[in-house]
């Protein structure tokens, strides 16, 4: 049986999560009104069960597989975007913090050239960081490291998307076109 605190935590998680995704979801549908970029929540797969007894359009249901990455979309030059979102309330986003499914899914769509991603918010500073599939993935075989420390990830760091910053979309394009070679020298010369 799980620990008070240890379901207290998972609620706190998932909610931090959901806050997160939302606020990307209002920051895809600015860049969607100004027909920058068009990129859209995955819906999560469920099948319907049956319906509550007291109605209320309220229903039972079961995820029927692994979800996919949160967001899908397209760019104004016809570049699929793939991202996956992370809320951490720690220092560090872990390499674990993907699923196999979330990891596979991103890679696939790497090496189609899809531009894509992990993006993460460190939940006490309201910090954002973007980091490359391709570097993400790799980070332990290219720096050793099993976790990405943010005080070491400033030019990973996007600021504006709270604010519709269209300067965020541009710097979020930018760091997705980086190269994984690219990644590993923004990330290392930022060590202490």
């Amino acid at each position: 049986m799980k620990s008070t605190s240890k379901v207290i935590q998972g609620k706190t998680a998932r909610r931090n999560g959901k806050e997160f995704e939302k606020m990307l979801d209002n920051y895809f549908s600015f860049l969607k009104k100004i027909k920058v970029a068009c990129i859209e929540k995955t819906p999560e797969p469920f099948r319907y069960i049956k319906p509550f007894a007291n109605g209320g359009g309220m229903f039972v249901a079961t995820f029927i597989k692994s979800a996919q990455p949160d967001f899908k979309g397209v760019l104004f030059n016809g570049r699929e975007i793939v991202l996956e979102s992370k809320s951490v309330s720690n220092d560090r986003i872990n390499l674990s913090a993907l699923t196999d499914t979330e990891r596979e899914e991103l890679i696939l769509h790497d090496e189609m050239h899809a531009l894509s991603g992990v993006i993460v918010r460190q939940k006490e500073t309201e910090k954002i960081f973007l980091f490359p599939t391709s570097f993400f993935v790799k980070m332990e075989e290219l720096t050793g490291f099993k976790h990405i420390k943010f005080i070491n990830a400033e030019k990973f760091e996007i600021k504006g998307i709270e604010k519709n910053s269209v300067n965020a979309f541009w710097k979020m394009k930018e760091i997705l076109l980086l190269t994984p070679e690219q990644c590993y020298f923004n990330f290392m010369a930022a060590q202490p």
